[in-house]
């Protein structure tokens, strides 16, 4: 009988060459499950594995996928990467790798790639995507925005009256509202603001007696007619009349605007009118509005000198 010593050493080593014996046995490592494993320090292969894998983290790389030849690895593990690859000899580029080459004189498309791209230097720049409004080609037919991309939808473009109704579309790039009614002379009693000025039927200027039974041209386009437009050659929708004279405010500069007692000169008189007037503001008894040169409801030192640069002219 062997001592009880040796005994146990015998049990050791047994037991050591046992678990050498399961390391040499070892697995070879198939990590994302493709069926190439990598293959090292003597390991068995897995069931229905093959030995070859250059890439355990990627199922799309192992041997025998086509090499994709514009993403910059080894896709089929022959130690050759995109343009060095056999498969890639003479391939057109596709350096945003979407998958369209731009295919021009002698190459032809890569593995996995179809020719027809025009911009490949932006990867959502392809045949057969959906166009955007961006001023841009997207799809590659040839034409920009076509189709009004993402317009369509009913909007409001701010304008007074019938203007205000829109709808948004693809222009210049961007998607603007674009109104769907342009202004018309205005119907006196249909209680829309036909014209888009601000005011409909009775309440503009449009539908005024002295327009009544007679053609109703507008010179300057701003949808009043001359007959009741107060200032007929500026365009001036909203008609504003300040000092309430007859005459619009957009008329009302230099000599005509400090001519306030309308004798065709700016004198001494109408300073009088300012002098009379100065310090006075809206409401107060002495203010007259037709010395506020300025329109801001106060006659005053601003109103004097618009004046004294206008002083002698006709």
């Amino acid at each position: 009988m062997l001592p009880r010593t040796l005994s146990l050493m015998l049990l050791l080593l047994a037991g050591q060459a046992w678990m050498g014996g399961a390391t040499l046995a070892a697995t070879c490592k198939d990590a994302d499950n493709d069926g190439y494993a990598v293959c090292s320090g003597g390991c068995t292969l897995g069931a229905g594995d093959l030995c070859g894998d250059c890439d355990d983290h990627r199922a799309s790389v192992r041997p025998g996928v086509a090499e994709q030849c514009f993403n910059l690895r080894d896709d089929d593990c022959d130690g050759a990467t995109d343009l060095q690859d056999p498969e890639c000899l003479g391939a057109c580029p596709d350096a945003d790798g979407d998958g369209w080459a731009v295919c021009s004189g002698s190459c032809s498309a890569a593995p996995g790639d179809t020719c027809g791209d025009c911009d490949d230097g932006r990867a959502d720049t392809h045949p057969n995507r959906n166009e955007t409004c961006n001023a841009r080609d997207d799809d590659c037919d040839g034409a920009k925005d076509e189709g009004n991309p993402g317009g369509g939808s009913a909007c409001t473009t701010g304008e007074a009256g019938v203007c205000d109704a829109g709808v948004l579309t693809c222009t210049g790039g961007s998607l603007q509202c674009q109104r769907v009614r342009e202004p018309s002379v205005e119907d006196c009693d249909n209680g829309l603001d036909d014209d888009c000025n601000g005011v409909s039927d009775g309440a503009d200027a449009a539908c005024s007696a002295a327009c009544t039974g007679i053609l109703r041209p507008d010179a300057d386009g701003d949808a009043v007619p001359d007959c009741a437009d107060n200032c007929p050659g500026v365009v001036n929708p909203l008609q504003g009349d300040f000092d309430d004279d007859g005459t619009g405010d957009a008329c009302e500069t230099g000599v005509r605007l400090c001519d306030i007692d309308h004798s065709g000169r700016v004198d001494g008189l109408d300073l009088a009118i300012i002098g009379r007037g100065f310090g006075q503001s809206c409401g107060q008894g002495g203010y007259d509005a037709g010395a506020d040169l300025t329109r801001d409801c106060t006659v005053d030192g601003e109103d004097l000198a618009l004046m004294a640069a206008e002083f002698g002219h006709n």
